[in-house]
């Protein structure tokens, strides 16, 4: 079964992004640039998926962050990533 997790990427004006609005339970990033973060999210949201949320290592495979990107005053931009690695997928919100 399939599960998706919301994830809110905050970009702040010296190039810093965080994450620590999401739906998953004791997610917090932050990073200086987006290679970084293409590094650490799926590493860390990982581990979260397995501590905090009980899933197996084949559940976290399947399942699937949907990350949106706003700017630290909340508006909203447009960025088109690189793929992330295959665990967990990444589904980036266009709204």
């Amino acid at each position: 079964m399939d599960r998706q997790f919301a994830v809110t990427v905050s970009v702040y004006d010296d190039g810093t992004l965080s994450v620590v609005n999401s739906d998953i339970k004791g997610l917090i990033i932050e990073v200086s640039s987006i290679d970084e973060l293409l590094v650490e999210l799926p590493r860390i949201a990982s581990r979260m998926l397995m501590f905090n949320h009980g899933l197996a290592s084949e559940e976290i495979a399947q399942a699937t962050l949907r990350l949106s990107v706003e700017s630290a005053e909340n508006v909203a931009l447009r960025w088109t990533p690189e793929p992330l690695p295959p665990l967990p997928g990444v589904l980036w919100d266009e709204s």
